[in-house]
């Protein structure tokens, strides 16, 4: 990326995180050269039930996403601008085999409080045209969010994360 940076000149990255980071364990002081994902549960839940222990390192991994643009905008800036967002919760309608009735179910249940394919890529889309964004915001329904996990303000997770 740094080749093609120079030659295009100014920049935007638009990394699609999710408000799940917040569900991330936090993340351990020092170098990360390898997350412990799993020691980083441990503590917490003992006997983490499966699809919460999932929950937990699918938050991980975004808010290793919303650290990475972070860090990105803070190593490129100004001439880069990187934002991560949140795009929404949509109904997928992936799904089935022996769990097509509890996905029909879900979606049923679900589908008053998510938005629709249009309505869910309207912040990605924000984050690549708007005006005046700050580098390395967090976006969330085409604004700045700063309903964040803690360490997602820490720049040295951030730095920590990048090298």
């Amino acid at each position: 990326l740094a080749g093609v940076r120079e030659d295009l000149g100014p920049a935007r990255v638009v990394v699609v995180a999710s408000r799940s980071h917040r569900l991330s364990p936090a993340l351990p002081e020092g170098p990360l050269e390898s997350l412990p994902t799993e020691r980083m549960l441990e503590p917490s839940w003992p006997s983490l039930v499966p699809v919460l222990r999932d929950l937990r390192l699918y938050g991980l991994s975004k808010l290793c996403n919303v650290l990475f643009a972070r860090e990105l905008a803070r190593r490129w800036g100004p001439d880069v601008l990187a934002v991560s967002l949140h795009p929404g919760s949509s109904i997928s309608t992936s799904g089935g085999g022996e769990s097509a009735a509890l996905v029909k179910l879900w979606m049923r249940l679900a589908s008053p409080f998510t938005k629709s394919v249009a309505q869910g890529a309207s912040t990605a889309v924000f984050a690549a045209v708007a005006a005046g964004l700050p580098n390395g915001a967090y976006l969330s329904d085409c604004t700045v969010s700063h309903d964040v996990h803690p360490d997602a303000e820490d720049p040295g997770k951030a730095a920590a994360l990048w090298d």
